[in-house]
């Protein structure tokens, strides 16, 4: 039943409906999804002016809890900032906000407090690791001090409702807006003006979001409650202001699309000659002397506005032009097709011209889904391809002829253990096994355990393995223990784990830091495959079976690029390992593969290696340690005891005059190239130069 007012009708209210929408789906993917919430968070924590605001705080803590420290003040609040702000924070910041933001959004949960005093407390392990002359001088006890400072209970009962009804109307807005749409459109008297008109109301709404998101920046930036809290507005104004910018154009995007596309279906329509109708009515004088005055005065305050704050300048011209250029593009698209039905209706061929519209209301269709998403679609693993010479062997045509026992390796040890992968506590690597091998690391030296993923991301140690794994953290790391860990552990084993008991990436105890396995080696393969001239080794200690280490293996597809050596075969080159896709060399510390898994090696059948207790520089030797002396491949351990001093140990131990100087001792004393060369924090100091210098090339 066709009916002009009802279709208006209609249209009108899905106009009003899909800003809602678009406003609900924004929240709900950017403040409702924990792990999105958490990645703005801490995309907020590095900025610069933030973190000055919050190095002052702490700064001022500091001095009040320790008045004598007022001596060395304009040393801790840069210092401060510096450690707020820096990449090392990046996986225990997002796990905690994470964390919290589980705290007061999910029934049942307790911990917002918890981890609060978690964050103040990882902040000065933080502290420790990367200054530790400066830790030296924080009181004792101030972690337990920030513990003192926590929300206010009763919050998560007003938070976890807000919450539910904004997902909630994320999902039920666009399913009313399309609905309506789909009635206004058979409604109408005139369908494809219909269709135009559901058009300019997607630009409509585009260009309101745009408008109210310059707004919330403009405010931002003028109100002022305070240092610590400008700063919080600024940022927040910024990094969520940069997702509401993408859901904007997409929704303009669809809107342009849909405009062309009914305007080239309706001679009647011109779209260029409305967009510039209405350009020179926005730059023409007003007849009217009321209208002229109010707008001089207008451009007087914009003016006076720009002047006083340039920042704001910038983005209002930057959405203004914008607007503009969508707008000039639509106009362009659609002159484009009104030429291309004129020229079909001079040649007799007007079922052509169909063609243009159709395939971009296809197109519209498709990218308006991708509008009314009321949550972020996942993001893919980081890969990059190698740029360097086809021929090259991990990046030397030099390499290519050398037995793979005759190359050096830069090496890393706990690899999984990642500064900027959430969880990780004590990390020993500023980053995880992919981003590393983008940095030429090509020995992985990883630790496998059972765990089980807990509802807020981490992960707990599986009960087959906690004996063993409490055993070794107390004989190892337990000294490094502080309150924040032990409230981490307290709280990821009091909450509801997810999941069978399956392989994980843990350096023991898996509540101090976790990366799925499967997940952690598909990112792996998924850079060989774009990586095909590079050769890598893997090497576990292994608390996982060996079936089950195959299983991910073979998950993974891994296990089809996997080497098999024979103990006193000769070793293949480099090349000829690349030619034959068995470029995955695999070791494993405790129990090999045997027979039915021959690419799971009992590493120390085929390699030597030398000490890793080592409490300073100092005491770096080369002595034999594990593997017996024949062994072809050899191992060199390069690092320092002791988990509150991990990078700065790995400035001093990594240096071309202590690193270098070691492997090449090591070298001449043992007989044999160190093969496998494993630091801790690699992008500290010299390790790839070294490893250049072994091998012989630039």
């Amino acid at each position: 039943m066709r009916n002009g007012r009802g279709s208006s009708i209609a249209l009108v209210l899905a106009g009003v409906l899909f800003l809602l929408a678009s406003v609900a789906g924004f929240l709900n993917a950017n403040v409702v999804n924990g792990p999105r919430f958490a990645d703005h968070v801490n995309a907020m924590r590095t900025d610069p002016q933030l973190a000055a605001q919050i190095g002052a705080q702490i700064s001022s803590a500091l001095v009040d809890a320790q008045p004598d420290l007022v001596a060395i003040a304009p040393a801790l609040q840069p210092a401060a900032a510096a450690v707020v702000a820096s990449s090392a924070f990046d996986g225990v910041f997002t796990q905690a906000v994470a964390a919290f933001h589980s705290a007061l959004t999910e029934q049942g949960s307790e911990s917002a407090v918890l981890t609060i005093a978690d964050i103040g407390s990882s902040a000065l392990s933080l502290v420790e690791a990367i200054a530790p002359d400066l830790a030296k001088n924080i009181p004792p006890g101030l972690d337990v001090t920030l513990a003192q400072i926590g929300g206010q209970q009763g919050v998560a009962a007003q938070v976890i409702p807000l919450f539910q009804t904004i997902t909630a109307l994320a999902w039920l807005l666009p399913t009313l807006t399309v609905a309506l749409w789909v009635l206004g459109i058979w409604m109408a008297p005139a369908r494809r003006v219909a269709v135009l008109r559901v058009g300019w109301s997607l630009l409509a709404v585009a260009t309101t979001l745009a408008v109210l998101g310059g707004l919330a920046w403009m405010t931002s930036r003028l109100y002022s409650p305070g240092p610590l809290p400008s700063a919080v507005l600024q940022s927040a104004a910024d990094v969520f202001g940069r997702a509401l910018a993408v859901r904007v154009l997409w929704t303009a995007v669809v809107g342009g699309l849909l405009v062309v596309t009914a305007s080239a279906l309706l001679p009647q329509v011109h779209v260029h000659e409305l967009v510039t109708s209405w350009g020179r009515r926005l730059t023409r004088r007003p007849s009217s002397p009321a209208w002229a005055l109010i707008r001089a005065l207008v451009l007087v305050a914009v003016g006076a506005g720009f002047i006083l704050e340039p920042d704001i300048a910038v983005v209002v011209v930057a959405i203004g032009v914008g607007i503009a250029v969508v707008l000039t593009g639509v106009a362009e698209l659609d002159l484009v097709v009104e030429r291309s039905r004129g020229a079909a209706e001079d040649e007799g061929a007007w079922r052509w011209a169909w063609v243009p519209p159709v395939a971009l209301g296809v197109l519209a269709i498709g990218l308006v889904a991708f509008v009314l998403v009321p949550s972020a679609l996942p993001q893919a693993t980081r890969v990059a391809a190698s740029t360097g010479d086809p021929r090259a062997c991990n990046g030397h045509v030099e390499l290519c002829d050398r037995p793979f026992n005759d190359v050096a390796f830069p090496a890393s040890h706990n690899s999984m253990s990642a500064a900027d992968q959430p969880g990780w506590f004590l990390a020993e690597q500023p980053t995880g096994m992919v981003e590393s091998l983008d940095d030429g690391i090509r020995v992985f030296l990883i630790d496998t355990w059972y765990g089980q993923a807990t509802r807020s991301g981490g992960a707990v140690t599986a009960q087959r393995s906690l004996a063993r794994a409490q055993s070794d953290f107390t004989a190892g790391r337990a000294s490094a223990l502080t309150p924040a860990m032990e409230r981490t552990i307290d709280r990821l084993r009091g909450e509801q784990t997810l999941g069978p008991e399956e392989p994980f990436l843990c350096h023991t105890l898996c509540e101090l830091g976790a990366t799925e396995m499967q997940t952690e080696l598909a990112g792996v393969k998924s850079w060989l495959d774009q990586n095909p001239r590079e050769v890598v080794t893997i090497f576990i200690q292994d608390a996982v079976t060996p079936a089950d280490t195959a299983e991910v293996f073979e998950a993974t597809g891994l296990a089809d690029m996997a080497y098999v050596h024979d103990r006193g075969d000769p070793w293949p080159t480099l090349g000829q390992m690349i030619d034959s896709g068995r470029r995955v060399l695999v070791l494993m510390e405790n129990e090999g593969g045997a027979a039915r898994y021959p690419y799971l090696h009992s590493g120390f059948d085929l390699v030597q290696d030398t000490g890793f207790t080592y409490e300073s520089v100092d005491d770096f030797d080369c002595a034999p340690n594990r593997g017996p002396a024949d062994a072809e491949l050899f191992m060199v351990n390069h690092w320092l005891s002791g988990f509150t001093t991990l990078v700065s140990s790995a400035q001093q131990a990594n240096t071309e005059d202590v690193l270098g100087q070691r492997v090449r001792t090591c070298r001449d004393e043992r007989g044999q190239i160190p093969n496998f060369v494993a630091v801790n924090w690699y992008d500290q100091g010299d390790l790839l130069q070294v490893v250049d210098q072994l091998n012989g090339v630039a």
